[in-house]
């Protein structure tokens, strides 16, 4: 199968910690998933595609703090790579094996009405996943945005331009 690249970009405010408090978890297949959370002791953002050849996660060095905006970007490359940005800079990076075994995000994003997807924003499996704060928007990108385009959409934060997947908004 060929390997796919795509993002995902959003702004959050944290209001309070909970456990492996989920921002984004979409899981629309067998094992595949797409998730985003907070990590429960060090409050620090995880990103994990099983895009990745290895399902690893990416982890944040950004410890985030209460009541304060923080702008989120993932990347996954077609190489496998993964890359996490915070307020526009690259916080941390997991590289790719570049092996054969990556699925195309856009299962992700597909609607079907069986009811066996779960795509959830902002909560998890259980309550004690929740997100406790704001998410103001999550967009989705099929592209690898470069660090130029984070830190573009960085600056202008809510005006929204190019191959997007998907977008959610919460107005």
């Amino acid at each position: 199968a060929p390997r796919y690249a795509f993002s995902f970009e959003t702004k959050i405010l944290v209001t309070s910690f909970n456990a492996w408090a989920k921002i984004l978890y979409f899981a629309p297949e067998g094992s595949n998933e797409l998730y985003a959370d907070i990590e429960q002791t060090t409050n620090r953002v995880r990103f994990l595609s099983t895009a990745h050849p290895s399902n690893q996660r990416v982890v944040g060095t950004t410890q985030l703090a209460i009541n304060t905006f923080y702008h989120i970007v993932g990347t996954c490359d077609a190489s496998g790579n993964l890359n996490l940005y915070i307020d526009g800079s690259l916080d941390n990076t997991l590289s790719g094996d570049d092996s054969d075994s990556a699925v195309d995000p856009e299962i992700f994003f597909n609607y079907n009405e069986d009811n066996s997807h779960n795509y959830m924003i902002g909560y998890g499996q259980s309550s004690s996943y929740n997100f406790q704060g704001t998410i103001s928007y999550l967009r989705f990108w099929d592209i690898e945005l470069t660090s130029d385009d984070v830190t573009y959409l960085y600056g202008i934060r809510d005006t929204v331009n190019g191959l997007l997947l998907a977008y959610y908004t919460n107005n």
